[in-house]
């Protein structure tokens, strides 16, 4: 049948978004009005203080099976839509997240569906203290929801004091942090509703930095560096897997003090 696709845009000093209607009326395949939505919003609601949403939605699992027009957006499993307020200081850092997802494959099962986070809250702050020591913390509260398997709250949270000394031709940067991470589960597959993690983390960051000037003008540089991490093993199978997995090896996980996204694990190390 005929289709209408519209589109309105705006833009002012504090303010830009777009809003996107396709629309397919009486769908002559089978008998019934099929669309896409989406919002694309963004604000400065004060100096340090900005919002974000992005909404889409449409009619029906198959819509962009029928109707989307390149490979990449006739495979879409899962469509999100999420609302955000971030906010800065000088020193901090701090953001509110709203996302949820609209199931498109049938295949999925209820219970891998990915989970809604109502909301997600961070904070992340690094102070300058005396004597080069720094105090940091990365922490977070997120509600896991899902229609079904386990669901819940999780607090995970990573004080971490630093001494960062930084020479001509040389940086040596050691930490050390308590990373903790609770729960307050609803229908547990392990029976605790209230588990919980406590594991100290300890690293040494340090590398020499060699620099000439070649024939050409050009500068060489040559910046040797060593890691060491310690974190005790714990044992973590009766924590839930909301948001957690292996990230894929890199040259830049070599220097970072978890090789798992998410707070449901965390790996332990001497190495």
């Amino acid at each position: 049948g005929v289709m209408l696709g519209s589109e309105y845009r705006f833009l002012t000093r504090r303010q830009a978004g777009t809003f996107n209607l396709d629309y397919l009326p009486d769908d002559n395949e089978d008998d019934r009005d099929r669309w896409l939505g989406r919002i694309r919003h963004q604000a400065r609601l004060a100096p340090n203080w900005t919002s974000r949403l992005n909404f889409n939605r449409v009619s029906d699992e198959d819509y962009f099976l029928d109707l989307g027009n390149d490979l990449e957006s006739s495979s879409i499993q899962f469509l999100r839509s999420d609302f955000s307020i971030a906010g800065r200081g000088q020193f901090w850092q701090m953001q509110t997240t709203f996302d949820t997802f609209q199931v498109l494959d049938r295949d999925v099962r209820e219970d891998r569906e990915p989970y809604d986070r109502l909301p997600r809250v961070e904070f992340d702050g690094d102070w300058p203290l005396p004597a080069g020591l720094a105090f940091r913390l990365n922490s977070e509260a997120v509600y896991f929801e899902r229609s079904e398997g386990v669901t819940g709250l999780r607090l995970d949270a990573l004080p971490e004091l630093a001494l960062r000394v930084v020479r001509p031709g040389w940086v040596f940067e050691p930490a050390v942090g308590l990373r903790g991470t609770a729960y307050s589960l609803e229908d547990s597959e392990s029976g605790d509703d209230n588990p919980a993690r406590m594991q100290p983390i300890l690293s040494m960051d340090g590398g020499l930095v060699f620099e000439r000037r070649t024939a050409s003008g050009r500068l060489q540089t040559l910046e040797p560096r060593a890691f060491y991490l310690y974190v005790p093993g714990r044992e973590q199978e009766d924590l839930p897997l909301f948001d957690t997995r292996e990230l894929t090896f890199s040259f830049a996980q070599l220097f970072q003090t978890n090789r798992f996204s998410g707070a449901d694990r965390q790996t332990d190390a001497n190495q």
